[in-house]
């Protein structure tokens, strides 16, 4: 029988606007205390964000995300399997928080700790990232048009119908 894991858990969260505190789900980090083991997965994506923050410039969120993802490996040590490094000293999740996302203004932040159990913490750690990031990028899948469908329906439109014979 396998004994169950304890674990820790807190939704990596992405700020654009700093100011406006407006925060999209971009990860998730799920920590171990009895196995001093993290184990954590955020997004390479950023369509979803692109989707809800036009002008946001994914070079930038791609470069902030790799320094955030740096920090996080720095922080955890660095054995051969990139998904899952050991804590030496860390008690908490809160603990390992303070240090990878300092109150600064960062536009990475974390929610709330929450706490739960399972057998398989890496199994667990997919289960939590499906559920509150993946879903929703798969949601977000904008459609492609080129300009002549495009053009196509402004013509059809019905605000395009009045407008049109008063343009010369």
């Amino acid at each position: 029988m396998t004994s169950s894991i304890v674990y820790e858990t807190a939704l990596v969260q992405f700020r654009p606007i700093v100011s406006s505190e407006e925060r999209v789900n971009v990860g998730v980090l799920v920590f171990s205390p009895d196995l001093s083991q993290l184990q954590w997965r955020i997004t390479d994506h950023y369509r979803r964000l692109k989707d809800l923050y036009p002008r946001l410039d994914g070079k930038q969120y791609r470069s902030m995300r790799r320094a955030f993802e740096i920090r996080i490996q720095r922080t955890a040590g660095r054995p051969a399997d990139p998904k899952q490094r050991v804590m030496i000293g860390a008690k908490s999740l809160s603990e390992i928080m303070s240090v990878l996302l300092p109150s600064d203004g960062s536009a990475f932040v974390y929610s709330a700790v929450r706490f739960g159990h399972c057998n398989d913490l890496e199994a667990r750690t997919a289960e939590l990232y499906e559920e509150y990031v993946e879903q929703y990028e798969r949601l977000s899948v904008r459609e492609r048009i080129d300009n002549e469908v495009l053009w196509e329906r402004v013509k059809t439109s019905p605000q395009f119908q009045e407008v049109a014979p008063h343009v010369k």
